[in-house]
């Protein structure tokens, strides 16, 4: 039998600050592009920092971890399949933070670089965050429009979010005369 994978093994390199809790996280940045995070990196991996001032991106990934997943306590629980008009998906088809790695991907903006109590730069203000407060950070990559897929499909995730998209629009654009 294989063994399961320790995610806790990974190294976390710092931790998210955003303003959101585990229930109202959004399940997608589109739908809190103006939401602004911080994000402190712990100083022993800060030197992996050096020269992002000098970069001319202006997104990043990260590879966080969903840190109040119930799927840690439950391993049953990542088994997750919902049924749709199509029929069942698995989780692997979700964007369902119950994932056997516990792991969450996301691109945010980089709106400033700071130093805190290191030489190198230990604090980064970005926007476009969707994950809970505290949770921890694991990778952070640079976003290169070369990593965008022209001819990607968009399945039922990306549809729900549109139709969210158009509905917040909506009910934000006042009355109708």
């Amino acid at each position: 039998m294989q063994e399961k994978y320790n995610w806790h093994a990974m190294p976390k390199i710092g931790t998210i600050y955003t303003p959101f809790t585990v229930e109202t996280a959004p399940m997608h940045w589109k739908l809190a592009e103006d939401a602004v995070g911080r994000i402190v990196i712990d100083n022993e991996f800060a030197p992996g920092l050096r020269g992002i001032a000098r970069q001319k991106y202006s997104h990043y990934m990260l590879f966080y971890g969903f840190h109040e997943s119930e799927s840690f306590n439950n391993p049953d629980k990542y088994k997750l399949t919902m049924e749709t008009e199509e029929g069942e998906l698995g989780v692997f088809v979700t964007r369902s933070s119950e994932r056997p790695s516990g792991l969450g991907f996301c691109v945010v903006r980089l709106l400033s670089v700071r130093k805190k109590d290191c030489y190198y730069p230990t604090m980064l203000w970005v926007k476009n965050v969707e994950m809970a407060d505290g949770s921890p950070l694991y990778d952070i990559k640079p976003y290169d429009p070369i990593d965008n897929v022209e001819d990607a499909a968009s399945g039922r995730v990306g549809s729900m979010i549109s139709s969210l998209l158009k509905k917040q629009s909506y009910l934000s654009s006042g009355p109708r005369v």
